[in-house]
């Protein structure tokens, strides 16, 4: 604005004319206070700046604020004079935007508005078609579709555009309906394809999803190679050629030629014309053959690449299982088991032998031939014999036969040794062979009372049971043993036992020959003052007694009595019905005995004057004299003798005997 000072008049004036510069002006044109964005959409502010003194625009510089931050840098005004800011607020709040526009001569000058800023959601997006992984052929138009949504807008104002990871921007980009459906189509180049499909809202927040599709050129199928199955098969095993990873773009069912080749032994391939299928049968194929296979994929446009397999060597086949039974089935612990195998095959004609293992209870028993001896089972025991068929080459597949050992058997009944029958001891102990280990009952009874005992029999098949026998009193005893699987045996033999009363005393000392006489006596005198009394009993351990006693004839008092008082004299008090004894005098020698061996019960020796040619009888047949003419001389009849006492028969008892020896009695 121009200011004119002082009156004008005339064309002359003695007065100055002065000049004042007016600052712009600044009003913001877009967006309006109160306006509502989103948060991140991009913001375009405009302000018209005006000048009323001529200053030219680019002279003047805008900056805007929001709120003291600063959303633009200063920058010169446009020529058109509008002071443009584009940017975009994160933050969902209220913000006051304001533009200050500044010239080095002139004062500062701003405008400012109210704005709003909303959450924005991003678009979403969803590929319909095509699907992930299609393979397509090259001259077939795809169709690109998808379905898009957003919460804050409108799904027509969001916008779809495709690119290809091989042809780049498909040039199908456009907004959605309504309804949020894209749709658009295009001829894609051969190759692996990455698509992306991405929607952009107004506020510019966008959201893609891709897919992986395949364009291909129609062309046959392909193969990587050509294989036989089994790789290792044997002369039962039918040959399948198998075409690895077939694969046609065109999706066709999967077609193959073969040809199939026996090679050599020079190396040449020869064809079998008459197979041509994926299938070698088993019967055109020995040991040792050598196979192989070509196989050519085709389709409807053509042959692929034929691929011809590794050589493959028919092998020995192995054995076929074998049939394995133990014999006896329900063996006894007292059996030797059998293993028998049978029926094993093999399809080389080579010739089969069995390998033999036996376990008990899972442990190996270390045996290796088809018997098992019955010292390795006892009841209970489980036996599993395993067969493996061997044809010199390769071993089949083993076999089992199990079996339990059962014991169903009884043992049989103890046998008791034969004890004497007759004895001095109250203490014996039995014996006698009873079935290894099995548990034995002993039963036994005498006329005051019965008593059961419990043994084992020992490894060695025997046992000793003591036993307390009453004297003079008969004993029997018997014994069932039980086994462990519990069977029990019948009864034994029963014994019959006898501690004889009385007392063989004199058994301790010997007596049983002549060399071991008991003498255990003084001389017995001839004038019948003592006498000697034995109580004794021969036994069935025993077979003779035998006695030494001396006899002693006092010579000066037969003299003196003018009598021969001597008279040795045994006899049986008691016993003469089982027992009889004869008597060696002096000496133990044949012409010492006296009488016969017969024996008899009762002796005697005394000297008897009977007479001779000299005199007759005398009235006392013992008198005796010295010198006399009509007596015998006295004379000294002392001796040993030796009585040996023995049975009549064999038949043994308890019945003793009592022998009353005297000298010097009449």
């Amino acid at each position: 604005m121009i200011f004119f000072l002082g009156m004008l008049g005339g064309c002359e004036s003695d007065k100055i004319l002065v000049v004042h510069d007016e600052p712009p002006a600044v009003a913001i044109q877009d967006p309006n206070s109160g306006a509502t964005f989103y948060a991140g959409e991009e913001i375009n502010f405009v302000a018209l700046v005006e000048t009323y003194d001529g200053t030219d625009f680019v002279d003047i510089v805008h900056q805007w604020e929001s709120d003291e931050a600063t959303i633009c840098v200063p920058t010169p005004v446009e020529e058109t004079g509008y002071a443009i800011c584009t940017a975009s607020l994160d933050q969902v709040r209220d913000y006051t935007i304001t533009i200050n526009i500044s010239h080095p001569s002139h004062p500062t000058a701003s405008d400012s508005i109210e704005i709003t800023i909303d959450e924005n959601t991003p678009p979403e997006i969803e590929i319909l078609s095509p699907q992930d992984g299609d393979i397509l052929p090259e001259d077939e138009l795809i169709l690109f579709s998808a379905i898009v949504n957003d919460v804050d807008e409108s799904e027509e104002n969001l916008q779809v555009a495709v690119t290809s990871s091989l042809d780049g921007d498909l040039e199908i980009t456009a907004n959605a309906t309504s309804s949020g459906e894209f749709t658009g189509g295009k001829v894609l180049s051969v190759g692996e394809h990455l698509i992306t499909m991405t929607v952009t809202d107004s506020a510019g927040r966008t959201d893609q999803a891709s897919i992986i599709l395949t364009v291909y050129a129609h062309a046959p199928p392909t193969i990587s190679a050509a294989t036989i199955d089994p790789s290792l098969p044997v002369t039962t095993d039918d040959l399948s050629a198998v075409a690895q990873n077939w694969f046609d773009y065109e999706g066709s069912v999967e077609r193959n030629k073969y040809r199939w080749f026996h090679v050599d032994e020079d190396g040449n391939l020869i064809e079998d014309m008459t197979e041509t299928t994926s299938l070698y049968p088993a019967a055109k194929t020995v040991k040792r053959d050598l196979i192989q296979v070509e196989i050519t994929p085709y389709n409807d446009y053509g042959d692929g690449t034929p691929f011809l397999s590794s050589v493959v060597e028919v092998i020995n086949t192995a054995p076929s299982t074998p049939t394995v039974v133990i014999e006896p089935s329900a063996p006894q612990p007292s059996d030797s088991l059998y293993c028998i195998a049978q029926d094993s095959i093999d399809a080389d004609e080579d010739s089969i032998t069995y390998e033999y293992a036996w376990y008990k209870s899972g442990v190996d028993l270390g045996v290796t031939v088809n018997v098992l001896d019955a010292q390795f089972i006892e009841h209970g025991d489980s036996i599993e014999c395993r067969v493996n068929p061997f044809d010199g080459e390769d071993y089949g597949l083993s076999s089992s036969a199990y079996a339990v050992v059962t014991d169903t058997v009884a043992p049989s009944p103890p046998q008791f040794d034969s004890p004497p029958a007759y004895g001095n001891e109250t203490e014996l102990d039995l014996t006698g062979l009873c079935e290894p280990e099995c548990a034995l009952t002993f039963y036994c009874e005498d006329p005051i009372s019965s008593w059961t005992d419990t043994g084992t029999c020992d490894l060695a098949g025997t046992f000793v049971y003591p036993v307390s026998l009453t004297p003079g009193q008969t004993t029997l005893c018997y014994s069932t043993c039980e086994d462990m699987a519990g069977n029990l045996s019948g009864s034994s033999n029963t014994i019959q036992m006898e501690a004889c009363d009385p007392e063989d005393v004199y058994e301790m000392y010997g007596g049983n020959d002549v060399t071991t006489a008991i003498d255990q006596w003084s001389a017995l005198a001839d004038d019948g003052s003592t006498s000697i009394s034995i109580l004794g009993n021969i036994l069935s351990d025993d077979s003779s007694d035998w006695f030494v006693i001396s006899a002693s004839d006092d010579l000066s008092q037969d003299l003196n009595d003018g009598r021969d008082n001597f008279r040795f004299a045994v006899e049986f008090v008691s016993g003469s019905s089982d027992y009889a004894f004869t008597v060696y005098r002096g000496g133990t020698s044949s012409v010492d005995l006296e009488c016969d061996t017969a024996g008899y019960t009762q002796y005697d020796d005394f000297n008897q004057d009977i007479g001779d040619s000299d005199h007759e009888i005398p009235t006392d047949a013992q008198s005796c004299g010295n010198g006399s003419g009509t007596l015998n001389d006295c004379a000294d009849d002392s001796k040993e003798y030796y009585i040996h006492v023995f049975r009549k028969t064999t038949v043994s008892s308890c019945q003793s005997y009592e022998l009353n020896i005297t000298n010097g009695v009449w």
